[in-house]
């Protein structure tokens, strides 16, 4: 005599179905003509957790219901919406349903996402009914535990080609339609199936919306347990990297750790990768050097206050590291020749440009003038140059003093000619 499990296993899908239908609580079972498959019946639970939706015209005139409170004499169907980029998906649902659907998948202009999307629709079928019911309350998709546990590793595949992403450490799956408790009650059936899962929260225009997020270990469980029912053309989205297999960074040969891995036809470390892109980026500047130069000119043109603001602020926060940077500069370029006659020349024209406008001369000399007299009226200030000064005095030769004499006496003489 066969066992229960035993009975159970050798139902056939649509008795399975037909028990399920019953279990929701219609008033009949199925029509036995219009049952669907079970390929059919995870493809519609599994998209209805995504993209896929359901419609019953209500009729007015027939207002007798069921146990349930569906209105007798009307049955709904199945809709779905993608972009045009995932066409061939839509299209493959289609051949799915292919018995429900009489219209092929069209184009038409998307009001969402996107330029085009693609739609079909099927017929309105009893078949439906105990999925309606199962899924709907008051026109309103609700998660419970009797959806959840129709679903199977096919139906999840089809979830996941509807609303599924992730990268080469995770996967994610969009619940943002679904609330908190809802969620929960997904990843606590998840995390029951082997698939450990963490609810994250998105703040989007002041609302709180939910996702669900697969560590790398239970996405590539997952991912390798879904690849079978996985549509062709949207392979893409299995890109969760083996844990298992450990990697080396292509440029110096380092092991590689699984957050660091990137997905592309080399792998770098983080430090390889930093330098890829400062590489880039310095190639990037040689090649539009002139373009850079003239945006940073025309940029600062227009708002030479603003810089000059920021300029003297980052010179302020970072004054000490500003004038080590300046005194290992001066040290470099002391014995350079050719940087010191370059300043020469740099000076020289300056000074002829100051020449040809003395009212923005004698406003430069004004401000030194003024900055001088701000710093001598530091004790700090006068005190560090008083030592300076007698630093400079011990070191000198007799020969640069008399240098230093000849010097001052020249300059005397030219600032009482220039006072005449």
């Amino acid at each position: 005599m066969m066992d229960d499990t035993s009975t159970a296993q050798n139902k056939s899908c649509c008795e399975q179905i037909r028990d399920g239908a019953m279990r929701v609580g219609l008033s009949k079972p199925l029509d036995k003509h219009r049952e669907l498959t079970q390929e059919q019946v995870q493809l519609v639970l599994g998209t209805l957790m995504g993209d896929g939706s359901m419609y019953k015209k209500t009729s007015k005139a027939k207002t007798k219901t069921n146990a349930l409170g569906r209105v007798l004499g009307t049955h709904p169907r199945y809709y779905t919406t993608h972009g045009k980029i995932q066409e061939e998906y839509c299209r493959h649902k289609a051949d799915v349903l292919s018995n429900y659907v009489n219209t092929p998948p069209k184009i038409r202009e998307n009001q969402g996402w996107g330029i085009e999307s693609c739609v079909f629709t099927t017929l309105t079928s009893s078949a439906f009914d105990w999925v309606y019911d199962l899924v709907f309350q008051k026109d309103k998709k609700v998660v419970t535990q009797r959806w959840l546990d129709f679903l199977t590793i096919e139906g999840i595949a089809w979830w996941f080609m509807d609303d599924g992403s992730g990268t080469t450490r995770s996967t994610t799956l969009s619940t943002h339609g679904f609330s908190h408790a809802e969620n929960e009650l997904i990843s606590k059936w998840l995390t029951g199936l082997g698939y450990k899962t963490t609810i994250d929260k998105i703040h989007r225009r002041g609302r709180t919306l939910f996702s669900l997020r697969l560590n790398v270990d239970a996405a590539y469980k997952l991912q390798e347990s879904m690849r079978p029912y996985i549509h062709r053309s949207m392979l893409y989205k299995l890109k969760v990297q083996n844990p298992e297999v450990q990697a080396s960074c292509a440029r110096c040969g380092d092991t590689l750790k699984l957050h660091r891995r990137q997905l592309s036809n080399e792998n770098f470390c983080s430090d390889c990768l930093k330098l890829n892109r400062r590489n880039s980026l310095d190639k990037y500047y040689k090649t539009h050097k002139d373009e850079i130069t003239k945006r940073q000119a025309e940029y600062r043109k227009e708002h030479q206050e603003l810089c000059s603001q920021r300029s003297m602020a980052s010179r302020r926060k970072n004054a000490e590291r500003y004038r080590e940077y300046k005194r290992s500069w001066r040290k470099e370029k002391k014995n350079d020749p050719d940087f010191k006659t370059k300043k020469a020349a740099d000076d020289k024209r300056h000074r002829e440009k100051m020449k040809q406008n003395p009212e923005k001369m004698a406003a430069a000399a004004a401000k030194r003038q003024a900055a001088r007299t701000r710093r001598m009226q530091d004790p700090e200030y006068r005190e560090k140059t008083h030592l300076q000064q007698i630093a400079r005095r011990a070191k000198r030769t007799p020969e640069q003093i008399e240098k230093d004499r000849t010097e001052n006496r020249d300059r005397m003489r030219r600032s009482s000619i220039t006072q005449e």
